[in-house]
C-alpha cells in the first residue's frame, strides 16, 4: 500500500487545480490513485473483479482533477473524497453489471466498436463460406486472454473509444511523466493489445 500523502501536499494541490497547473494533475493520480485503489480493494474484497475497481479509481481521480471546486478541504480529507466518489460509481457499475449477466466488457459498448466478423471476412477469400464468431464468442475470447487487470482496464477504455493519454497513463501508473513519455508508452501498450486482439479475430475500430 502507497504513503498517503501529506494533508498539506493536498491542500497546494488542490490550488494548484483550482489555478489550472497542467502539472497538477499528473502529480494527483501519481499520488492517489494507488492509496484509492488500495482502499476500494479493502472495501470490496469480495468484488473479484480488478477491472471495475481500477475503472471506479481512475474516473474518481479524473472527476476531481476536472472539478476541483467541488471538493472542499475544509471539510473532508482528498483521499476519503475520493474513495466516497468512487464507491457510488463502482455500486453503480455493480448494478449495470447485475443487469448485464456478469459480463465483463459492457456488451453495448463492445457491440458498437468491436467488429470481430467484419475482420474475419475480411481475411476470407471471397467464395470462401466463414464460420463468423456471435458477439458474445468475441467477449468470451477476450476474456479468457486478456486476464492481467491492467490489461484489462486499458482495452475497456479502448473499447470505450477513449482517445484521450491521461486515462490510459493512470491505468499504467505513469501520470507523473511528462506528456511526451506518456504518449510513447501509451501507444506502446495499446498496439501491443491491438495486435494480442487481432489474433482472436477482434478488430478495435477507432470512433468517428
Amino acid at each position: 500500500m502507497g504513503a498517503l500523502p501529506e494533508e498539506v501536499f493536498e491542500r497546494e494541490l488542490h490550488q494548484r487545480l483550482l489555478s489550472g497547473d497542467p502539472v497538477a494533475s499528473q502529480e494527483l493520480a501519481a499520488a492517489f490513485l494507488e492509496p484509492l485503489v488500495d482502499r476500494l480493494r479493502t472495501k470490496f474484497q469480495r468484488l473479484g473483479d480488478e477491472t471495475l475497481v481500477l475503472d471506479a479509481a481512475t474516473d474518481a481521480v479524473l472527476g476531481y482533477a476536472e472539478r476541483p471546486s467541488q471538493f472542499n478541504p475544509d471539510k473532508l480529507r482528498l483521499l476519503p473524497y475520493l474513495v466516497m466518489s468512487a464507491r457510488g460509481d463502482l455500486l453503480n457499475a455493480l448494478e449495470r453489471r447485475r443487469r448485464q449477466a456478469g459480463r465483463e466488457i459492457p456488451t453495448d459498448r463492445v457491440e458498437d466498436l468491436l467488429d470481430a466478423r467484419n475482420s474475419l471476412r475480411k481475411e476470407a477469400d471471397p467464395g470462401e463460406r466463414v464460420a463468423v464468431p456471435d458477439l458474445q464468442e468475441v467477449v468470451g475470447r477476450v476474456r479468457e486472454t486478456i486476464t492481467d487487470p491492467v490489461d484489462r482496464q486499458m482495452v475497456y477504455l479502448m473499447a470505450q473509444g477513449e482517445r484521450r493519454t491521461e486515462p490510459f497513463a493512470a491505468v499504467l501508473g505513469i501520470a507523473g511523466l511528462d506528456v511526451e513519455q506518456q504518449r510513447r508508452i501509451v501507444k506502446r501498450h495499446k498496439d501491443r493489445l491491438k495486435k494480442r486482439l487481432a489474433r482472436l479475430g477482434v478488430e478495435l475500430r477507432e470512433p468517428s
